[in-house]
């Protein structure tokens, strides 16, 4: 379960905040409340980086509206559909080979998301002023610096204590409290797995940079937006998707470790834990049919 939901939480800083919602706020009420809010945090979310000039504000607005209804009309039955499916897997044991089915199923869910959202970004990235994308790189490298401080600590040992901690804390979102031979497990597999910080680091930081002069190449542009819009599919492609095999196996062995660790803590699971998770999907996908079942109309009609 760790690799799908980080998936699903990690990719949906595509659509800012859509399908983070899903996943990231606890409780019925939180997640209805903030998809229902949806366009305003994101929106927010843009200007705080890019201080939006007011034709571009009102554009993206008006996009993030726009895609907000398409995406509840079309795509939450489809996610509550699948919560669905994957609860009823997860009433027995599970294999790794699961785990990566449904982590792979997450990431196809992800195109639909981008190509709507790409002929919008294909009219607002043109307009985009170099101080504006100066400001946007600050703020990059002010999020890089906090992860920079928990992915990289000085020692080994810490990195591998900090790893479990994160590694625990997401999977107890699921499961509730870890019993001890449950964080041992953890522990175990943090200190035996592939993931390297340092490459982690190292290739989070080029893909920055490749995102970067790809927006400075972008801004100005005066081609058909078709062909900006193809260019920033290949932009968001290296910054959001897997990225593709570099031949040393890497990332293979990374993605069937995580699998494997997911399925033993499942397996490993009380039936109380088990428990647990079945309320947490079926709530989340309660959640998702009512926020599909509700207009865009009703919920501007919100008080």
């Amino acid at each position: 379960m760790l690799r799908t939901f980080s998936t699903l939480a990690r990719k949906g800083a595509i659509i800012g905040l859509a399908l983070a919602a899903i996943v990231g706020l606890a409780g019925c009420s939180a997640m209805r409340l903030g998809y229902d809010q949806g366009p305003f945090l994101a929106h927010w979310w843009l200007d705080s980086r890019l201080a939006l000039t007011s034709e571009q504000s009102a554009r993206t607005k008006d996009a993030l509206a726009q895609w907000f209804a398409w995406h509840r009309g079309t795509q939450l039955s489809d996610y509550a559909g699948w919560l669905a499916r994957t609860r009823s897997e997860t009433a027995a044991a599970v294999t790794p080979q699961q785990v990566c089915r449904w982590s792979d199923d997450l990431r196809r869910r992800i195109d639909p998301l981008m190509e709507r959202v790409l002929p919008v970004a294909a009219e607002v990235v043109p307009t985009l002023s170099a101080e504006q994308l100066a400001r946007l790189e600050r703020r990059l490298d002010e999020d890089d610096a906090k992860r920079r401080k928990d992915f990289l600590q000085p020692r080994t040992e810490q990195r591998w204590e900090a790893s479990t901690e994160r590694t625990i804390e997401r999977f107890e979102t699921f499961y509730g409290t870890l019993e001890p031979a449950q964080r041992a497990l953890v522990a175990a597999s943090v200190r035996t797995s592939p993931f390297d910080p340092a490459r982690w680091w190292a290739e989070r930081q080029a893909s920055q940079a490749q995102m970067m002069a790809a927006l400075r190449k972008l801004s100005g542009d005066r081609r058909p937006r078709d062909q900006v819009a193809a260019d920033l599919r290949q932009t968001m492609e290296r910054r959001w998707l897997a990225a593709p095999s570099d031949g040393s196996g890497y990332r293979e062995r990374l993605a069937s470790h995580q699998c494997e660790l997911a399925a033993a803590v499942h397996n490993a699971a009380t039936p109380a834990q088990r428990r647990h998770l079945a309320d947490k999907l079926q709530g989340w996908e309660g959640d998702l049919r009512a926020l599909a079942a509700r207009s865009p109309t009703q919920v501007a009609a919100r008080p």
